[in-house]
């Protein structure tokens, strides 16, 4: 539009001068004709005349040269101005819808313009702002000046593309805000020196804030599981470990570095046992399809090894999708060692350490199935401890115990390692003597005698005391025999060894 304008005025500006120098130059002559028909000296009015024509024919060089540059300049300006207007409409627009505050500075003048946004977020109105940098750097907090200022000296010298930096600023009401600020130089002059920055402010106080609970909440939470004595560990849906507390890896004696960033079944605890660590493969991988899974296992703590209930499980998002697994696992060496106990306790007797009735029973139904089957001999000793109701009256039920575990002692002493011993109840014994006939079991229960008759028990406060034994031995006599007749028979062997004087054998 604009050079369509000058076009056509250049055209009218020709057409003018061509019309006015002809003109001149037919009244030139008709003037200078007139002039000589009169005899009038013409000469200083042909110099006026001609110096008029020299003038209209120059005329548009003139305008090409001067005039119309000069119009087109004055236009351009005209219309830069006008774009620069609404371009600065439109940056006021935008900064208001998008909350952003805006500076711009002068670095020649050192004068900063703000919106009023920028004075919003600090709790002052525009008007109690003044235009100057120092203002600035004085609500900044002050252990973040240095901070703030780096960041920009470093694009005004070139390190840096741009300013970027968060940092607080001190509110009217006498706390402070968390600001984002961004800028970068608009304009520097012919030999590169900045000369103009602008940027925006974004407030991000709550974002922080936002940060900050989450932050101490994972310190919080960190803290608590820290402190658990069950191992804890966060998986991605892959199986790498993510997190991990702190009690596996001082018990394990292993760095978190180890393990972070690394799959579960490829941590140390899992490694020393193929099977072990694929059965934890198996149970990671149904844990990322959402399914969880318990069991007790063992796992490699440094030296040791140690037994631990472990489950894997997922934990999903809102919409159910399982974004990460859960392993846990407890140290069950106490409960382990509590099942053995009870175990131990359910199987043995507490006082001799023998095994009790209903486990001699069950062992001897084993061994008498086994001597069946391969048609082997068998025998079974009874032993009742002689006069042991006038030893616990005479010396106490302490000096009893004492009397018991002796007894205890000298069948380990005695007797083979196949053998099976047990306490049916009371001062009352067994003994079952595996590919044993009834003449080999009558030698044994004799030395057994002889030896236990020779025992002295010490106790704690005056002489050792002497006991014996009566015994009663039955043998294996028939294909289908049971222990509790076996027991029955050798029981009453034993009853015809105390009634005919006790400390002898009976069969």
């Amino acid at each position: 539009m604009q050079k369509k304008l000058s076009d056509l005025l250049g055209k009218e500006v020709v057409n003018a001068t061509l019309k006015a120098a002809l003109l001149i130059f037919v009244s030139e002559i008709s003037i200078m004709a007139l002039l000589d028909a009169l005899n009038i000296s013409h000469s200083n009015l042909r110099d006026l005349l001609d110096a008029s024509l020299l003038v209209i024919i120059t005329s548009p060089s003139f305008y090409f040269l001067i005039v119309r540059p000069y119009i087109n300049a004055v236009e351009l300006a005209r219309q830069n101005e006008i774009a620069l207007r609404d371009k600065e409409e439109q940056l006021r627009f935008v900064l208001k819808g998008s909350e952003l505050g805006f500076w711009d500075w002068n670095i020649a003048t050192n004068e900063v313009q703000r919106n009023e946004r920028w004075a919003e977020m600090l709790g002052y109105s525009y008007g109690e702002l003044k235009n100057t940098t120092k203002q600035w750097t004085d609500f900044i907090y002050p252990d973040d000046r240095e901070k703030a200022w780096k960041s920009i000296n470093d694009v005004l010298v070139g390190k840096a593309q741009s300013h970027k930096a968060e940092y607080r600023m001190l509110h009217k009401d006498g706390g402070f805000r968390w600001i984002l600020d961004q800028a970068n130089v608009i304009q520097r002059s012919p030999d590169g020196r900045p000369i103009r920055m602008s940027g925006t402010h974004t407030d991000i106080t709550e974002i922080k804030r936002s940060e900050e609970i989450i932050r101490e909440n994972s310190v919080r939470l960190k803290s608590i599981l820290d402190n658990l004595f069950a191992y804890v560990a966060l998986l991605d849906t892959r199986g790498v470990v993510l997190e991990v507390n702190k009690a596996p890896l001082e018990r394990a004696g292993i760095r978190r570095e180890d393990v972070i960033g690394q799959y579960f079944y490829d941590a140390p605890w899992w490694k020393y046992d193929s099977k072990v660590r694929a059965q934890l493969m198996e149970a990671i991988k149904a844990a990322s399809h959402g399914k969880a899974t318990r069991y007790d296992v063992v796992v490699k703590m440094g030296d040791d090894y140690l037994p631990i209930d472990f489950q894997i499980a997922p934990f999903f998002d809102n919409s159910g999708q399982v974004i990460g697994l859960l392993p846990t696992a407890v140290d069950i060496t106490d409960r382990k060692h509590l099942e053995e106990e009870l175990n131990r306790q359910a199987h043995l007797d507490y006082l001799t350490g023998l095994p009790n009735r209903r486990s001699f029973i069950e062992q001897g139904e084993v061994e008498l199935s086994r001597t069946q089957r391969y048609k082997t001999s068998l025998s079974i000793l009874m032993l009742d401890i002689d006069s042991f109701k006038q030893i616990n009256d005479a010396y106490g039920h302490q000096a009893g115990d004492l009397v018991l575990k002796k007894l205890a002692m000298i069948f380990q002493e005695v007797l083979r390692s196949i053998d099976i011993t047990g306490r049916l109840g009371g001062e009352e014994f067994a003994v079952i003597l595996p590919e044993t006939g009834i003449e080999k079991a009558t030698e044994v229960a004799e030395r057994l005698r002889e030896v236990i008759s020779a025992t002295e028990v010490a106790l704690p406060v005056g002489h050792p005391i002497h006991f014996t034994v009566s015994i009663g031995i039955a043998a294996i006599h028939e294909k289908n025999a049971k222990i509790e007749s076996l027991l029955n028979d050798a029981d009453k062997a034993l009853y015809r060894a105390k009634e005919t004087g006790r400390n002898r054998v009976c069969t």
